[in-house]
C-alpha cells in the first residue's frame, strides 16, 4: 500500500471512531432523555389499575410491562425496574413492601395485607383495636380521627364510627363487637378497591344498606310513637334493626361499580392510611400527582358536605324537638291539671279523714261512757239478782209453808165432812 493510501486509511479509522463516539454519546443523551420523561410521567400520571404481568425484582435489567404517555407525545410499553427502584427511594410507607409497586392494585393489595394484620394484632385488646381504627374522644369531646374516620364516605358513616366508638366506651362488654364491626368494614374498603369492578355487586350492597336503614328509620319512628309500656319492646326493636344496619355497612362481600370508582377508593386509602412523609411520597408516585391532587379534592369535598349534612341533620333534628316539645309541653300541661286536680282531691280526701277521726273519737268516748254504764248495770243487775234469789227461796219456803197448810186444812175440812156425815147418820 502506498503512503496515500496508509494516510486515507488512518484518516477513515479517525473519522469512523468520531462517528461511532459522537453515536455512542448521542445515544447515551437520548437514553437519559428517554428516561427523563418516563419518570416525568410516573410521576405526573402514576401506576395503572392493574398489572399486566409478573415483575422480577431483582433483576434491574428487567422492565415493567405498562403503557405510559411520555411529554413528547411518545407511548412507552414498559418501565425499566432500574428507573423504578430510582423513582421510588425513600418512598416506603408502614405498610408498604419495600420493592415499587406493579399497579395501584398492587400497592394496595400489599397496603392491605400489611394493615390487616396490624390490625389483628390488636384485636385482643377491643377497645385499642377500635381507637386504632377509629380514632380516640378528647376530654373537651373531639373526635382525634383514626384511619376509618378519615376514610368515610359520608356523613352517616363517620356518625356511626362515631357511635360504635362511643357506645365501646360507655358499654366495655360490646368493644369486641363493634371491633369486629371496624375490622370487617376496613376489609370492605380495601375490596372495593382490589377486587374487580362489579356493577350489580355493587348494587346489591348500596340497596341492602339502603332498605337495612330504612328499617333501621321505621323502627326509631315506632319507637318514638310508643307509650311507657310498649317503649322497652320497641326499643329492643330499634336496637335489633341498627345491629342489621351496623352488618350491613361493614360487609366486605361487595366491589366497586367501576373502575374510575377504584380508583378513587384506591387514592382515599393510599393517601390518608399513612400519614408519613415515606407513605405520602409513595402514595403521589402511584397514584401520580393527578390522581394524588384528585384524591385530596375529592376528600376536601367530602369533608366539605359533611358539615352541612350535620347542619341539616340538627336542622331537622331540632323540627322534630320542636313538635316534640309542643307534645311533651301539652302533656306537662294535662298532667299539672291532673296533679291539681289529685291535690285537691287529696284535701278534701284529708279533711274527711279528720272529720272521720273525730267522729270515731266522739264514738270511741260513747263507747266508753255506755261500756262504763254497762258495767255499772251490770253490778246493779248482779246486786238485784241475788236479792231476788233470796226472795224467791223466801217464797218457796212460804209456799211450801202455804202448802203444809193447805193440806191440814183439807185434813181437818174431810175429818168435819166426816163428823157431818156420822152426825147426819146419827140421827
Amino acid at each position: 500500500m502506498s503512503t496515500l493510501g496508509k494516510v486515507l486509511l488512518f484518516f477513515n479509522l479517525l473519522v469512523a471512531a468520531g462517528v461511532a463516539y459522537f453515536a455512542s454519546t448521542a445515544w447515551a443523551n437520548r437514553q437519559q432523555h428517554n428516561v427523563a420523561q418516563v419518570k416525568h410521567a410516573l410521576v405526573t400520571d402514576g401506576f395503572p389499575l392493574e398489572a399486566t404481568g409478573t415483575v422480577d425484582w431483582n433483576n434491574e435489567s428487567a422492565k415493567v410491562p405498562f403503557a405510559l404517555r411520555t411529554g413528547s407525545g411518545r407511548e412507552s410499553d414498559e418501565v425499566p425496574v432500574k428507573v423504578l427502584k430510582e423513582v421510588f427511594a425513600g418512598a416506603k410507607g408502614e405498610y408498604t413492601a419495600a420493592t415499587p409497586p406493579a399497579s395501584i392494585a398492587g400497592d394496595v393489595k400489599e397496603v392491605q395485607k400489611q394493615f390487616e394484620s396490624a390490625v389483628s394484632g390488636k384485636m385482643g385488646d377491643p377497645r385499642a383495636a377500635l381507637q386504632f381504627l377509629i380514632g380516640g374522644i378528647a376530654q373537651d369531646g373531639r373526635l382525634v380521627p383514626g384511619p376509618l374516620t378519615l376514610l368515610a364516605d359520608d356523613f352517616e358513616e363517620r356518625a356511626t364510627f362515631r357511635r360504635w366508638l362511643s357506645e365501646a366506651t360507655a358499654n366495655p362488654n360490646q368493644a369486641g363487637k363493634f371491633a369486629d364491626l371496624a375490622a370487617k368494614t376496613v376489609t370492605r374498603k380495601f375490596n372495593e378497591v382490589v377486587q374487580p369492578s362489579n356493577p350489580a355487586t355493587a348494587a346489591a350492597h348500596q340497596q341492602a344498606v339502603l332498605d337495612a336503614r330504612k328499617a333501621r328509620d321505621a323502627a326509631f319512628d315506632e319507637f318514638q310513637k310508643a307509650d311507657v309500656v310498649q317503649k322497652q319492646a320497641k326499643f329492643n326493636d330499634l336496637n335489633a334493626a341498627q345491629d342489621k344496619l351496623d352488618a350491613a355497612l361493614a360487609d366486605p362481600n361487595t366491589a366497586s361499580a367501576t373502575d374510575a370508582e377504584r380508583r378513587r377508593r384506591a387514592g382515599g386509602l393510599l393517601a390518608f392510611l399513612d400519614p408519613s412523609a415515606p407513605a405520602q411520597k409513595r402514595a403521589a408516585l402511584v397514584l401520580g400527582l393527578k390522581g394524588y391532587a384528585a384524591a385530596l379534592y375529592d376528600r376536601v369535598a367530602r369533608l366539605k358536605v359533611m358539615p352541612e349534612r350535620y347542619e341539616r341533620a340538627i336542622e331537622a333534628e331540632l323540627s322534630q324537638f320542636v313538635v316534640r316539645y309542643e307534645q311533651q309541653l301539652t302533656a306537662a300541661k294535662d298532667i299539672d291539671r291532673l296533679l291539681t286536680q289529685q291535690r285537691s282531691n287529696r284535701l278534701a280526701l284529708d279533711e274527711s279523714d279528720a272529720h272521720l277521726a273525730k267522729m270515731n273519737e266522739a264514738r270511741r268516748t260513747q263507747r266508753d261512757t255506755a261500756k262504763a254504764q254497762a258495767d255499772k248495770f251490770q253490778v246493779d243487775t248482779d246486786a238485784q239478782s241475788t236479792k231476788l234469789a233470796g226472795f224467791e227461796q223466801e217464797v218457796f219456803r212460804l209456799q211450801k209453808q202455804v202448802g203444809a197448810l193447805l193440806n191440814a186444812n183439807f185434813d181437818l175440812e174431810e175429818q168435819l165432812i166426816q163428823a157431818e156425815r156420822r152426825k147426819a147418820a146419827g140421827k
